[in-house]
């Protein structure tokens, strides 16, 4: 068993919710996962195999489901994932070519669902990927746009037929634009904005997308096209490039993307609350990409906190906190030999990647002093790696 308490947790940048159930796929792992929230245990549904995250980053990012099957997107990693929740059958589709590709980054950020398809929207990946679902086809539909290495994706929502993209442009670090999908023509359309307004985050939500803005949190009233602004309060105003934005309780909620704080604007009356620390934050400050995800599910607002590997259940003005743990029947063997392959050991005091979190060096040769206990070590070769390694490393 590891000794170091961030891999006792499980993160995930997505999940879904259905019967009491959070079904994920982890971050730091290659599995499918399943936490049962009124048993407060995880259980692992499906081992990925033969996936290797790239350059030790993330395994999968987003997930969705459909008529009772998961469908979950790579960030590292080389397939996308569908699982049967009934069944238990695993199926593995590796990604179409494309004339743009760049291993390094993060490939996907969310998943729509529409009809009987579903669309895998890019984080860096240069086009959405359709997904049949009664034919089990993929087709890439792809944008120069988002072929460009310097633009990523960082928030989407579907209304009605059209799917809203926004941009960012990671050279220029400042938001980019929006970018529309047509549904119905398979097209893109790049949104003309009105203003010079820049856009970090949005939501739908009472008829009216809002939107976290530069100029402060603004509305959009589908039906009039009026426009409304309310300016931050100045605690906020200075982190408004980092921040989740989602509807619930007649309130717009806005957390930080690093799990550091979140604050509410009331919809009725037009007030901001004051900004809410969370104090479990930094249980995990070494994951490569802090990150947080808020949705609603059955009249509650659900927060993951991936920077701490906790999940929040906001039902109105009750709020519950559940530690998402690894199971215990999760063979770590093979996990101890890919931290191996997946660690880049860097020199002079710095610390090391595994699994895209950072440990320190201390925390990395105790694992390998473990990972000899295994009942699956290698007795041999792996001896002889484990000597090679442990020889070379002082501290």
């Amino acid at each position: 068993m590891f000794t170091n308490s961030s891999l006792h947790k499980l993160f995930c940048h997505d999940f879904v919710y259905k019967d009491g159930k959070l079904y994920f796929a982890a971050y730091n792992l290659n599995g499918i996962f399943c936490f049962d929230i009124k048993q407060e245990t995880s259980r692992l549904l499906a081992y990925i195999p033969d996936e290797i995250s790239q350059g030790g980053n993330g395994y999968y990012n987003a997930i969705e489901l459909l008529d009772g099957r998961l469908y979950i997107a790579p960030d590292h990693c080389n397939t996308f994932v569908v699982y049967d929740t009934a069944s238990g059958q695993l199926s593995q589709i590796w990604m179409p070519e494309t004339k743009y590709f760049y291993p390094e980054y993060s490939k996907f950020h969310s998943i729509a669902a529409w009809k009987k398809k579903v669309y895998f929207i890019p984080c860096r990946f240069p086009g959405i990927v359709e997904m049949d679902t009664q034919k089990n086809r993929m087709k890439i539909y792809e944008n120069d746009v988002l072929g460009n290495q310097d633009i990523l994706i960082t928030d989407q929502i579907r209304i009605g037929t059209k799917l809203y993209m926004l941009t960012w442009n990671s050279k220029q670090k400042e938001a980019d634009g929006v970018l529309v999908f047509n549904l119905l023509t398979r097209r893109y359309e790049e949104l003309q904005a009105a203003s010079d307004m820049k856009i970090y985050a949005f939501c739908n939500a009472q008829e009216s997308i809002w939107m976290i803005s530069d100029a402060g949190l603004a509305e959009y009233k589908l039906s009039t096209a009026e426009q409304n602004l309310y300016e931050f309060p100045a605690a906020l105003s200075e982190r408004i490039q980092a921040l989740r934005i989602v509807f619930y309780d007649f309130k717009i909620w806005m957390f930080a993307e690093n799990g550091e704080f979140f604050c509410t604007f009331h919809i009725e009356n037009k007030t901001y609350s004051d900004l809410n620390d969370i104090p479990d934050r930094q249980c995990h400050k070494y994951l490569v990409n802090n990150y947080v995800t808020a949705k609603v599910y059955d009249e509650k607002l659900f927060y993951f906190n991936a920077s701490a590997g906790t999940l929040y259940i906001f039902d109105h003005e009750v709020q519950k906190k559940y530690e998402l743990g690894i199971p215990q029947e999760y063979d770590q063997s093979p996990l101890i030999r890919q931290s191996i392959k997946d660690t880049e050991v860097f020199l002079e005091g710095r610390d090391l990647s595994v699994f895209g979190c950072y440990y320190d060096l201390q925390d990395f040769l105790q694992s390998l002093d473990l990972g000899l206990n295994e009942k699956n070590a290698d007795k041999n070769a792996g001896q002889t790696i484990y000597n090679l390694i442990r020889s070379q490393i002082t501290i």
